[in-house]
């Protein structure tokens, strides 16, 4: 009888504090639970809180309470849903995907797939929100690339399947080969849906492939250990070497090893480089790779990505190649201005000088410069007495000249410099000369630190001394050449007939395009290029789409009535 009032009591009170429509309706009898050692108690307080879930269709399904668990469940659709009897079996770029669930609030979904083997358990996810093209689609080959964490997938190991907030991917955390998996699938709603998750839904079995495809160097470019008898050494920095072929292959990515960690050990990752989705997507070169130094020796790898979102391979076989050796790139004055003791190049104050690099490089893989010029002031006919040095930055001498960031001229000037001038556009060397005064000049270069393995990447100063002579009635022109004196060079020569650099100065600016060109023996013009390009100088790479046969070649560099040639070799 108690117990009864204690009911009436409670329900009066309650009734008088939530009148009619104003209180909050219960939706759910589980809204929370807490529990000690005497025992446990389920409770709910009023949910204002719902979200509603659409299907396929976008009819009306279900509405939910802010505390319930969500009904609507997802799992693989019916033709990537096999059974435990019967798992379904993927290719390697096979996609399989989900029945996705049609709401504004999912915001990714996530994967828990068991390895039937060995209970092993890996958890991932596809999203976030604003990739729905793809987030209901999983695929073996982005579990093994790792997906990536802004887009299609992404992977980790989660001990009990607790998500932190930190989704860091693990490596090789994903599907072996050969193997049978649980998938099961549940959606995660965004902060407007206050993070609700569904259950997980049916559980589908599938089978992943016997194997991976990978690929590798072709044998012909595939040394087998680091060691000296067994490297394949590339004969020049734009020689070509390919990886073998995968069907359906979007592009390819080389990956560059040194052992700069450990001493024969080629651990050290230098650099991926992904090559264009074009006809040379097998093909990779040192200088393409922006590797520039002599007689290193790499550990080279291959991946291929899989077209129309197949991912990306495994690392294949090992192949270790040398570089060319053993010169380094030096730097010095063009060649136009580069006299010795006995033969100076007069110049006036208003000659433009310019530096070039040996062997022969893009101008666009250049940082900056640094020029200095002595003069016989200490000794007689010994050049030893700096003059000028430019960029002659404070923070430069105040390092002990090692601070390649505050020595060396940047911009677009950095590969123009005059005794003392105002043109614009033009490094001012700011020399008071006398008629007759001669001066030695170096030159250091300095690359773009992605354009090498091992920053900053500097050029030395050639051996070759230059020497120029000041004389005010010089008639050199205000231009980087002489327009009666062309010079061409071409690197590497011989070559293996699929690519090269050239580097041709001292033509009239005035004269119209560079026209490049390669004449076999027979007067055949095999090659021709227009290169829209109107100075006086040009560097420039030869990519050539079909390569030539063994032989002898002349290549011809012209501009306007002026030209040089120069015998190309072709040794495959």
């Amino acid at each position: 009888m108690l117990r009864a009032y204690i009911y009436i009591i409670s329900f009066t009170f309650l009734y008088s504090i939530c009148p009619g429509v104003f209180c909050q309706e219960v939706i759910s009898s589980a809204g929370e639970e807490n529990s000690n050692s005497n025992g446990s108690v389920s409770f709910t307080v009023g949910e204002p809180v719902i979200i509603t879930l659409l299907d396929v269709n976008n009819s009306e399904r279900i509405t939910q309470g802010f505390h319930q668990p969500l009904d609507k469940t997802t799992n693989l659709i019916s033709t990537d849903c096999g059974s435990l009897q019967d798992p379904e079996e993927f290719a390697n770029s096979e996609n399989f995907e989900i029945h996705e669930i049609y709401h504004t609030s999912i915001w990714r979904y996530e994967w828990k797939i068991t390895n039937l083997q060995t209970n092993d358990i890996v958890y991932a996810y596809t999203g976030p929100l604003g990739y729905g093209s793809t987030r209901h689609k999983m695929n073996l080959s982005y579990a093994i690339s790792n997906g990536n964490s802004s887009g299609d997938s992404r992977i980790e190991n989660v001990a009990g399947g607790t998500w932190t907030s930190n989704h860091t991917p693990v490596p090789n955390a994903f599907l072996n080969t050969d193997t049978e998996y649980a998938v099961q699938v549940r959606a995660r709603l965004n902060s407007t849906g206050n993070g609700l998750l569904t259950n997980y839904g049916k559980t589908c079995y599938i089978k992943t492939p016997t194997s991976l495809p990978t690929t590798k160097l072709e044998p012909a470019y595939c040394g087998s250990s680091p060691n000296a008898n067994d490297v394949f050494d590339i004969n020049g920095f734009s020689d070509v070497f390919v990886c073998e072929h995968i069907a359906n292959t979007h592009h390819y990515i080389f990956n560059f090893y040194d052992d700069s960690n450990t001493p024969g050990v080629y651990d050290n990752l230098l650099k991926s480089v992904h090559t264009a989705n074009n006809h040379w997507r097998r093909e990779m070169s040192l200088i393409k790779s922006k590797l520039i130094e002599a007689s290193k020796v790499y550990k080279v790898t291959v991946q291929a990505v899989i077209s129309s979102g197949g991912g990306t391979t495994p690392e294949g076989g090992e192949c270790y190649i040398r570089s060319p050796g053993p010169a380094q790139y030096t730097a010095k004055l063009n060649s136009t201005y580069c006299g010795d003791i006995n033969n100076t190049i007069k110049i006036n104050n208003n000659t433009i000088m310019n530096p070039e690099i040996d062997p022969a490089i893009s101008g666009s893989l250049v940082w900056g410069y640094r020029y200095r010029f002595y003069n016989d002031a200490n000794t007689q006919g010994v050049y030893d007495n700096l003059v000028r040095d430019r960029p002659y930055m404070p923070r430069c001498l105040n390092n002990n000249n090692n601070d390649p960031d505050a020595c060396y001229i940047t911009g677009s000037s950095k590969d123009k410099i005059c005794l003392k001038c105002t043109t614009s556009g033009v490094i001012n060397a700011n020399i008071t000369a006398n008629p007759g005064d001669i001066f030695r000049v170096e030159v250091e270069a300095r690359l773009y630190n992605d354009q090498c393995s091992s920053p900053p990447c500097l050029v030395a100063k050639s051996t070759d001394e230059c020497f120029i002579e000041y004389d005010p009635n010089s008639t050199l022109p205000k231009n980087i050449a002489l327009s009666n004196n062309p010079y061409l060079k071409i690197f590497p020569n011989p070559n293996n007939g699929t690519g090269f650099y050239i580097n041709a100065y001292g033509f009239d600016d005035s004269l119209g395009e560079f026209v490049i060109s390669i004449i076999d023996l027979n007067g055949r013009e095999v090659y021709v290029e227009h290169t829209g390009v109107n100075a006086n100088q040009i560097i420039k790479e030869i990519q050539l789409k079909e390569k030539l046969a063994n032989g002898v070649y002349l290549t011809k560099v012209s501009k306007g009535n002026s030209f040089k040639i120069m015998k190309l070799i072709i040794n495959q």
